[in-house]
């Protein structure tokens, strides 16, 4: 895995959240107030599970399944808490290829839904996708659309990729002629950009909303080296792109995302 900074550029150096700014915190009780503003974190999981990701598998399903725990343990010893974490989960393969090509749990609260958030990650198993690439720009579009939380004076709405393959162009030449391709899909690169970049409205229509809170977002892509992901990691605000080895070669990986994850919940 090829090591990057993941706090170059904008991300996390961000102005506060509106809700935390409004909180009075004199000098003399700064520490001992901000133990009570209450952070509210949702991590989405884009798990590529086509057959060339075997390898990395069982790493990466016992990770997953660990993650709350190492994560409550890292913000413990830098003084930090989050006092609600959800997590849920997007497999996808490939939609030009596999009958099952995107599977989606429900937002888990953790520790208390644990015992459920494991039973589906275990379940699933890597298979198909056919040759490269993938269908995780659809993916993506799938998570940055989902319920997000909106309580707590902090939020964090966090989305970690993982895969060893390029993805499908959402312009796909195939795309018109599939009869099963999901709908509300971005047309291309430019336009789920501009979904990652909407303004936050609760308020309007399902297929006009946005949950996504715009200081609050953050992306990580654990991916090959290859144009699409390159250009995310740069262009993007509040994303980044870990250059990972094809064929599984995530070594590391879960050590960097809990670091990362405690740094943009601090």
């Amino acid at each position: 895995m090829e090591e990057k900074d993941l706090w170059g550029d904008d991300d996390i150096e961000i102005e506060p959240d509106e809700a935390a700014e409004e909180v009075y915190i004199p000098p003399e009780s700064e520490d001992a107030q901000k133990e009570e503003l209450t952070t509210y974190a949702d991590i989405v999981f884009c798990i590529d599970a086509t057959a060339s990701m075997t390898e990395a598998m069982k790493d990466v399903k016992e990770n997953a399944i660990g993650l709350h725990a190492k994560v409550k343990k890292a913000l413990d010893d830098a003084g930090r808490k989050v006092q609600q974490m959800r997590i849920k989960v997007i497999v996808y393969r490939d939609i030009y290829v596999d009958t099952v090509a995107f599977e989606e749990s429900e937002f888990f609260t953790v520790p208390e839904e644990e015992v459920r958030f494991k039973a589906f990650v275990e379940k699933f198993e890597p298979q198909g996708g056919g040759d490269e690439p993938e269908s995780g720009l659809e993916a993506l579009a799938k998570a940055i659309n989902v319920d997000w939380v909106q309580g707590g004076a902090r939020r964090r709405h966090i989305i970690i990729m993982m895969t060893d393959a390029s993805p499908h162009p959402l312009d796909h030449p195939k795309r018109s002629l599939s009869d099963v391709y999901p709908s509300n899909m971005p047309a291309d690169l430019i336009d789920i950009y501009d979904m990652w970049c909407k303004p936050l409205n609760t308020q309007a229509k399902d297929s006009e909303r946005s949950m996504l809170d715009q200081k609050a977002k953050r992306l990580v892509i654990f991916g090959p080296n290859c144009e699409t992901w390159n250009e995310i990691g740069k262009e993007w605000k509040l994303a980044n792109h870990v250059v990972c080895k094809p064929g599984g070669g995530m070594e590391g990986m879960f050590d960097m995302v809990i670091t990362w994850l405690v740094k943009s919940m601090s």
